[in-house]
C-alpha cells in the first residue's frame, strides 16, 4: 500500500568505518571526538548506562556490531564453487532453491552466516552478479534462493561461481528507526523507572478475582499474583516483570494472563519473541484455549512456506502456499498478534495505531539486545506517552543476546530485563521480598528432579525455588569423569573429543536398553548437549549411523527454552587457559552457560567431562562435590584441589578485557581512564 512507511538506511559513518578497519592508526588520521569514544569503551568493563545518552549509546554500538558482522562474513568468500538445484519440499515452483556446501559455516558464539543474509552468486565465465538469500542452514550446507528466479535461466550445473556472503542488516535497520521513534517520542524515561516517581491512575481491565481456564494454575500463588497483577496494569506506564527461572512455568503463565485480558476486556495483545520457535511455542499454548479466529501469527515474507508449522497456517499470513504481506483490515479484527521483536517494525510500517494493543508481552527479554525491545515499544509509543503495559517475562540467570563485536559487548551484552532488575523498583526490599507491583519471581519447579535442581537453585536462585516434581528413587546426576584429548578443528576454533564422544554413546545405548535403573527410554527421551558445535556434528554423524535420528543433540544455546527426560553433557575441555593471571576454562566458564546446561534435564543428567579441568570453575566445582558427596562420580579419579583465597574465572568476566588493538594504536595514545561523561559529550554526531 502506498501509505506504508519505507525502513530508512542508517550507514555506518566513514570516520568510524575507518577506524575500526585500521585498529592502528596515528593521531593525524582520526578525530579525537572518535578517539576518546572507542578508548572509552575498550576500557569500559561494563558501562552503567544512563537515560540520558542512552539512544546515542545503542545507536553507536549498532554501528560497532554491524561492522564487526560485516566484516566477517567476508571470511568465508568461496571461489570456484558448483551450485546444485533442489526442489523445494513443498513443489512450490515459484521459488529456485540451490544448495552451497561450505565447511565452516557455524562456529561457537560466532553465527557469521545466518539465515535472511543476503549472497552475491557470481557467474566466473561472464561476471554476471545474481543476489540471492539464505533461506537455511542445515549442518555444512548452505540452502540459497532465487526470488527473482534469474539465476534460474543461466543456471548449468558444470557451471562455476565465486560466492560472497552479505550481512542482512535488516534487524538493525529496525533497531536504528525504533530509537528514532523513541527519541521523537520522548518516552525513554519509561525504560528509566527510578528516575521518577510513578503515579498509577488506571482502572482499564481492573478485576478482583478470576477463575483460570489453565486449572494447573489455580494452586501455584506466584503465578497468580503475577497474572493479576498484568491484568490490572498495576506497573503502568513502566514495565511489568515476570522473572521466570527454568522450569516455573513462565510461558503458562504468559498465556493465562493473556486469556484473562481476553475475558475481562476488549482489549488487543502483542506478543513478541526474539525467536520464530518461541512465537511458535506461544501460539501453540493459546490455541489450546483460545479460538483461533482471535490469533494472528505473523511470519516475514522472507520465510519460506515448507518451514511455517501446519498448525499455525489456517491463523497467520500465509496464503496459498506463501507467506504474504498482512493485509490491515483483517489484522485489526484479531485480538492476540504473535511474532518477532525483529517483525513488530512491520506494524510500524503498517501504520497500525499506537493505541491499538493494551499489552505488550515480550518473552525470553533476557536473550534480546535493548536495541531489539526498542522496536515494538516504540509501536505503541507516542508524544511522550506509553499507550500499553509492557511485559518483560524471561531469566537473567540464563543465556543473553549474543554480540559479535567486543567493542560493543558492554552495551548491547547486557539485557534490559538485566539492567532493569538491579534497579531497586525491581529488587528485594528489607524483609527479603520483590514489590509483586513490579515484578514477580515465580518459584515452583515442575520440572526437574530435585536433585537437578538443588545446584542451579543454590547457585543461581538464592535457595528459593520449590521443586515440585518427586524425586527419583535413585540419585538422578551422575558425573563420569573422563581425561580425554580436546582436538581442534583444523578450519575452526571449535573443539571435539573422541573420548567423550565413545561414552556419550555408550550412555545412549545403556538408556535405551535397560534405562540404568531410571526406568525406560525411547530416542525422543534423550538430549545430547555440547558446548562445541564440532563435537555436536560428530555425535550427530554416529547417531545417524545407528539410525537413532530422534535424539537431539546441539549446542547449549539450542538448548536454551527446551528440556528432555534424560540430558547427556559432554563437556569436551580437557585443558586451561590463563588470562590476566586467572585460570580458566574458556567459555565453559560462563555461569549462563552451566545454568542453562545443566537445568534442561527432568529425570537424569549425565555430565562427562574432565573434573580435574572443570573443578577450576566455582560453579563446576560445585556439582563435582555434589556429585562426589552422593557417590555418583564414577570414571576417572578426582583430585579435588584446595581453592581457598584463589580467584578463578567464575569471579571475572575475562572475555571482555580481551585486547582489541595493538600497542602502538590509539587506544594506547589516549589513556583508556577517559571518563564516561567525555565519550558521552561527543555521541551528538549519531544523532
Amino acid at each position: 500500500m502506498s501509505d506504508r512507511i519505507i525502513l530508512p538506511e542508517y550507514p555506518i559513518p566513514e570516520e568510524l568505518k575507518s577506524v575500526l578497519r585500521t585498529k592502528s592508526y596515528s593521531l593525524q588520521s582520526i578525530s579525537y571526538k572518535y578517539a576518546k569514544i572507542i578508548a572509552a569503551l575498550r576500557s569500559a568493563k561494563c558501562i552503567d548506562i544512563q537515560e540520558k545518552h542512552y539512544l546515542q549509546l545503542l545507536k553507536f554500538a549498532l554501528y560497532l556490531e554491524e561492522h564487526q558482522n560485516t566484516e566477517e562474513v567476508k571470511k568465508y568468500r568461496l571461489f570456484r564453487q558448483p551450485l546444485r538445484r533442489i526442489i523445494d519440499p513443498t513443489g512450490d515452483l515459484r521459488l529456485a532453491l540451490f544448495q552451497i556446501i561450505v565447511d565452516n559455516v557455524v562456529d561457537e558464539e560466532r553465527p557469521w552466516i545466518r539465515p535472511n543474509d543476503l549472497v552475491d552468486v557470481i557467474d566466473i565465465y561472464d561476471n554476471n552478479v545474481y543476489t540471492l538469500r539464505i533461506t537455511k542452514i542445515i549442518e555444512n550446507q548452505i540452502i540459497i534462493g532465487d526470488f527473482s528466479k534469474r539465476l534460474c535461466d543461466t543456471h548449468v550445473p558444470s557451471k562455476l561461481y565465486d560466492i560472497d556472503f552479505r550481512f542482512h542488516n535488516y534487524q538493525m535497520r529496525c533497531s536504528h528507526y525504533a530509537i528514532t521513534l523513541m527519541d521523537s517520542h520522548k518516552t525513554v524515561s519509561y525504560l528509566f523507572p527510578e528516575n521518577k516517581q510513578w503515579h498509577v491512575e488506571n482502572d482499564n481491565c481492573h478485576i478482583d478475582s478470576f477463575q483460570t481456564v489453565n486449572p494447573n494454575i489455580a494452586s501455584n500463588p506466584e503465578q497468580l499474583q503475577a497474572i493479576w497483577h498484568i491484568v490490572n496494569l498495576s506497573s503502568f506506564p513502566i514495565p511489568y516483570i515476570l522473572y521466570g527461572p527454568p522450569g516455573t512455568g513462565k510461558t503458562a503463565t504468559l498465556v493465562e494472563a493473556m486469556c484473562q485480558i481476553l475475558k475481562n476486556s476488549c482489549n488487543n495483545i502483542l506478543v513478541c519473541t526474539p525467536s520464530n520457535a518461541a512465537g511458535d511455542e506461544i501460539a501453540r499454548r493459546l490455541l489450546n484455549f483460545v479460538p483461533p479466529g482471535m490469533i494472528y501469527r505473523m511470519y516475514s515474507m522472507s520465510k519460506l512456506f515448507s518451514t511455517v508449522n501446519e498448525d499455525f497456517k489456517f491463523c497467520s499470513n500465509v496464503e496459498k502456499n506463501a507467506v504474504v504481506l498482512p493485509n490491515i483490515e483483517h489484522f485489526l479484527t484479531k485480538r492476540i498478534v504473535i511474532t518477532t521483536l525483529c517483525l513488530s517494525a512491520r506494524l510500524i510500517m503498517m501504520r497500525i495505531p499506537c493505541n491499538h494493543f493494551s499489552h505488550v508481552f515480550i518473552d525470553e527479554a533476557g536473550q534480546g539486545t535493548e536495541c531489539d525491545m526498542l522496536i515494538p515499544i516504540s509501536l505503541v509509543s507516542e508524544c511522550g506517552k506509553l499507550h500499553s503495559q509492557i511485559v518483560f517475562a524471561g531469566d537473567p540467570e540464563q543465556l543473553g543476546p549474543v554480540i559479535m563485536s567486543k567493542l560493543a559487548k558492554s552495551i548491547l551484552g547486557r539485557s534490559i530485563l538485566e539492567r532493569l532488575m538491579s534497579y531497586n523498583l525491581y529488587q528485594k526490599d528489607c524483609n527479603n521480598k520483590y514489590n509483586p507491583k513490579y515484578i514477580t519471581k515465580l518459584l515452583q519447579n515442575y520440572r526437574n528432579d530435585p536433585a537437578i535442581l538443588h545446584v542451579s537453585n543454590h547457585l543461581f536462585y538464592n535457595s528459593e525455588l520449590i521443586a515440585k516434581r518427586q524425586g527419583s528413587i535413585k540419585f538422578p546426576i551422575i558425573f563420569h569423569g573422563v581425561e580425554g584429548e580436546e582436538d581442534k578443528c583444523p578450519i575452526s576454533s571449535s573443539r571435539c573429543n573422541n573420548k567423550e564422544l565413545s561414552l556419550v554413546l555408550d550412555y545412549v545405548d545403556a538408556l535405551l536398553k535397560n534405562g540404568l535403573g531410571f526406568g525406560r527410554f525411547v530416542p525422543k527421551n534423550i538430549g545430547i548437549v555440547t558446548p562445541f558445535t564440532l563435537q555436536s556434528k560428530q555425535i550427530k554423524k554416529e547417531l545417524e549411523l545407528r539410525r537413532l535420528k530422534d535424539i537431539s543433540v546441539g549446542t547449549v544455546e539450542l538448548f536454551q527454552g527446551q528440556e528432555r527426560d534424560v540430558i547427556i553433557m559432554s563437556t569436551v575441555r580437557s585443558k586451561t587457559f590463563v588470562h590476566e593471571g586467572i585460570e580458566h576454562v574458556g567459555f565453559l566458564s560462563s555461569p549462563k552457560r552451566f545454568n542453562v546446561a545443566i537445568t534442561r534435564a527432568k529425570q537424569l543428567l549425565v555430565v562427562i567431562g574432565n573434573p580435574n579441568v572443570l573443578q577450576i570453575d566455582n560453579n563446576w566445582r560445585y556439582l563435582i562435590k555434589f556429585c562426589i558427596a552422593n557417590n555418583s562420580c564414577i570414571g576417572a579419579t578426582v583430585d579435588l584441589k584446595n581453592f581457598k583465597n584463589k580467584k578463578c574465572a567464575s569471579d571475572f568476566n575475562f572475555l571482555k578485557s580481551s585486547v582489541l588493538f595493538d600497542n602502538q594504536s590509539l587506544l594506547s595514545v589516549h589513556s583508556c581512564s577517559v571518563e564516561m561523561v567525555d565519550l558521552m559529550d561527543n555521541l551528538h554526531a549519531f544523532d
